[in-house]
């Protein structure tokens, strides 16, 4: 074909193909950034644990081109965190930026890709998934990688899904770029920031489902786990979009019924559940405005630790306000050059 229609066609599979591509390379760069980092940090017997898209990438994945990624995210004891800081870039690798939490520092890898190296998977206050607790039931995983990594128990990977939904409320900015800078969006992300924030809510759910299938999680079993951490309401919040979102339609009927099965196993609270409903009333799935911080809060174990864990961000962010190099004091480091835009 010649014509407008066919040129337009023969561009659109032009970046699709380019797209493929590039998440192909992105998923080569973070597996190589993990055992990096885990060879580094292996030399000096500190611990290394994988979580979210690294892990999640070659385990629930038919392709790994199907999971975008743009950093590697990986958790040490906190009590070694400032040494493990410190032989990563002795190591060669480069601070990036800093979490205002504190929970974590970003690093750019020697071969150029984001490690965020985590001591909490949450800021403090926030549920009761400790590091300390998920070290302790975690496993050795010899299939994944060219290497054995060291990754969360099932029940814990979870969890750990579930409570990001909920955390992860970024603010109002532009939708996140691939790792490999401008060009065609990988996937079928939406260019406009509403709808690139539903759509990537849309994309948690459907991973939160998918790996609950694939390790054949026990709906009660991890309902239980699920109190155990304090995060039923968020539970009930986040699984409660897949009955009353259109986006649930679009699930395959064993994740609805995992959902609503989980869901049912959690222990009966009253308040909970008002609270739930009231947040399901006023919010939408990719809301992410200034009220959905608060909301994340919450849906902690109760009200009085929603306010406490509240209270600790607020505090948080009026201590690094304007002030970077307080930020990476925290971390016993040097802020980054100003004149470094990603560092900003």
């Amino acid at each position: 074909m010649d014509g407008p229609a066919g040129k337009a066609g023969s561009l659109g599979g032009e970046q699709a193909l380019t797209g493929l591509r590039r998440a192909r390379v992105s998923a080569w760069l973070a597996e190589q950034t993990l055992l990096d980092a885990v060879a580094v940090l292996g030399r000096g017997s500190i611990a290394v644990m994988a979580l979210k898209g690294v892990l999640l990438q070659r385990w629930i994945y038919a392709d790994v081109s199907e999971r975008v990624m743009c950093d590697v995210d990986v958790l040490v004891p906190p009590s070694r965190f400032h040494e493990a800081t410190d032989r990563l870039v002795r190591a060669g690798y480069t601070h990036f930026k800093h979490s205002r939490s504190g929970v974590e520092v970003a690093l750019r890898s020697p071969g150029g890709f984001v490690l965020d190296l985590h001591r909490h998977l949450f800021e403090p206050g926030r549920y009761r998934l400790t590091p300390e607790s998920v070290f302790a039931r975690a496993v050795w995983d010899t299939e994944l990688f060219d290497s054995p990594v060291m990754r969360p128990c099932n029940e814990d990977m979870f969890c750990h899904l579930l409570g990001k939904f909920v955390t992860d409320r970024r603010a109002l900015v532009e939708p996140r770029q691939p790792v490999l800078g401008a060009g065609a969006p990988i996937g079928n992300q939406p260019a406009d920031y509403a709808e690139h924030s539903a759509w990537e809510d849309g994309q948690r759910l459907d991973e939160l489902l998918r790996f609950a299938l694939h390790v054949g999680l026990d709906a009660e079993a991890t309902a239980a786990h699920v109190e155990a951490c304090g995060m039923s309401r968020a539970a009930r919040y986040v699984l409660g979009w897949v009955a009353r979102s259109g986006h649930g339609e679009k699930l395959e009927s064993p994740a609805r019924e995992f959902s609503g099965a989980l869901v049912r196993c959690l222990c009966n609270d009253p308040m909970g559940e008002v609270l739930v409903d009231r947040l399901h009333r006023t919010a939408s799935l990719g809301n992410q405005s200034p009220a959905s911080v608060v909301r994340a809060h919450l849906l902690n174990g109760s009200v009085a630790q929603g306010a406490r864990s509240l209270g600790f961000t607020v505090w948080r962010r009026l201590l690094t306000t304007g002030d970077r190099e307080l930020g990476f004091k925290r971390f016993g480091i040097a802020a980054p050059s100003p004149r470094d835009p990603e560092s900003a």
